[in-house]
């Protein structure tokens, strides 16, 4: 396989990336409104994204074995730095270019994640809280020493009959 080749694979990784922070943003105003179809629609394009990201990583694994064999190198694997050794100066400031920018676009990506996870335990718990209000709490049934006490007390009834 050529340079080239792998400039393409991260290059399509890169696109995958930025169309998956593209949903994790979209998802914040069915998240505050609560519309679980409109996430659940986002989630599915979601899933068929991982999927081709998945995909296209297995086929730049690939890539880059048959690349690393064609130069005669027993590894399996190589990092961007050490493949920028085989590149010509464009191939290189290509693919250090789509680096950083995979790099960029993950981190975004996992706080956008975890922003939206904030979101949804806050309304989790704003729906636990609204269900408790709602839902009168039960008296204890079980026994207690001092319950027969307060019943006695609580009819107005004094303890001594003083008719006599």
């Amino acid at each position: 396989m050529s340079m080239q080749t792998l400039i393409q694979l991260m290059g399509r990784l890169d696109e995958i990336q930025h169309e998956l922070l593209k949903i994790a943003k979209q998802k914040v105003e069915p998240i505050k409104k609560g519309n679980p179809k409109e996430i659940e629609a986002l989630v599915r394009n979601e899933a068929k994204l991982i999927r081709q990201l998945e995909a296209t990583e297995v086929l730049r694994t690939k890539a880059v074995k048959s690349f690393l064999h064609e130069q005669g190198i027993s590894k399996e694997m190589a990092t961007v730095s050490e493949l920028l050794k085989w590149a010509n100066e464009e191939d290189a400031q290509r693919l250090t270019t789509l680096q950083q920018s995979l790099l960029d676009t993950t981190d975004k990506l996992k706080r956008q994640n975890q922003f939206n996870q904030q979101l949804i335990d806050e309304s989790l718990q704003f729906v636990t809280l609204s269900l408790d209000l709602m839902m009168p709490q039960k008296e204890d049934i079980s026994y207690s020493p001092n319950e027969r006490q307060d019943e006695l007390l609580g009819t107005g009834r004094s303890l001594f009959d003083s008719k006599a």
